[in-house]
C-alpha cells in the first residue's frame, strides 16, 4: 500500500484510472472507513489514504489518537474528500479531466449531504448517457419498420 499521491504520480499516464480511483474507489473506502468504525474518529486526511498500487483498491488507515478525538458528521467527509480531490487534481495530476474538477469542487461547497450522495452522483453522470443511445437506436429501429410495412 502506498500513499494515494504517490499512486497518481505513477498512473500519470493512465489519466481514466486515476480518474476511477478519485471518483469511485476513494467514496466507497470513505463509507467503508465510516461503516467499520466503531468509535468516532476525526476529520478525513490525505495522509490516512492507500492505494494497493497493483489492484487499485483503496484503503484508508486508522487515525492517530489526536486527529480521532474530534467528532464529524457525513457533511464533513464529503467536503474532506472535495478538498483532498481538488488538492490531488493540483499537485498530482495537472492534465486531469475537467468532469472530475468540477466534481471535486461541487463536494467543497456542500452540494452533496453523504458520501452516498456523492456515489449516485458519480454512477448517474457515468451511465446516463447509454439511455439516449438506446432511445435513438429503439427509434431508427421503429422507422425502418414503419418503412419496411408500407
Amino acid at each position: 500500500m502506498i500513499p494515494i499521491k504517490e499512486y497518481l504520480g505513477l498512473r500519470q499516464n493512465s489519466p481514466r484510472t486515476a480518474c476511477d480511483v478519485l471518483l469511485r474507489q476513494l467514496p466507497e473506502a470513505i463509507a467503508r472507513w465510516r461503516s467499520e468504525q466503531p468509535l468516532p474518529q476525526g476529520r478525513l486526511k490525505e495522509e490516512y489514504i492507500k492505494v494497493d498500487s497493483e489492484t487499485g483498491y483503496v484503503e484508508i488507515e486508522p487515525m492517530d489518537a489526536a486527529d480521532a478525538a474530534a467528532t464529524v458528521g457525513e457533511c464533513d467527509d464529503v467536503k474532506d474528500y472535495g478538498a483532498i480531490v481538488a488538492n490531488l487534481l493540483e499537485t498530482s495530476m495537472p492534465h486531469a479531466a475537467r468532469r472530475v474538477a468540477l466534481f471535486a469542487d461541487a463536494c467543497c461547497r456542500g452540494e452533496y449531504a453523504t458520501i452516498g450522495d456523492v456515489m449516485l452522483a458519480v454512477e448517474r453522470r457515468k451511465s446516463g448517457g447509454i439511455y439516449w443511445w438506446l432511445v435513438a437506436i429503439i427509434a431508427v429501429l421503429l422507422v425502418l419498420l414503419v418503412f419496411l410495412n408500407r
